[in-house]
């Protein structure tokens, strides 16, 4: 399995990254837009896990999956890995088919199992 880790501060996921290398899964890091575009490009993902917010910008997360959807970028799984979840992100994120929010990472792992396996979590 390939993920993108879309996170302004990707040293707070060290401890999920580093449980997911040792079980063969390929993580692939990005902090911005610009990078996780040229990320998807290259890496192909399968799935992507990204932050709501990004730089100051509390909709960044959101609206960087909108356009990926709009733009036939990236039509995968996204979990959002957020402990800033609100309804109306929540609303949203299901709206763009993404999954979230949550900051549990045994959830993650759980999600990510079952997307490896082929089931919608």
């Amino acid at each position: 399995m390939q993920i993108l880790w879309i996170d302004d501060h990707p040293e707070s996921n060290r401890k999920a990254i580093d449980f997911l290398g040792r079980r063969n899964v390929s993580v692939v890091t990005a902090t911005d837009r610009t990078s996780a575009f040229e990320a998807i490009a290259r890496a192909r993902p399968d799935v992507i896990l990204s932050d709501f917010t990004r730089r100051g910008d509390p909709n960044a997360g959101i609206d960087d999956l909108a356009y990926l959807r709009t733009k036939g970028v990236y039509d995968g799984p996204v979990v959002f890995c957020s402990g800033q979840g609100s309804p109306v992100r929540q609303r949203r994120a299901e709206e763009l088919g993404a999954l979230g929010p949550t900051n549990d990472e045994n959830q993650i792992v759980d999600w990510l199992k079952q997307i490896a396996a082929g089931q919608r979590p």
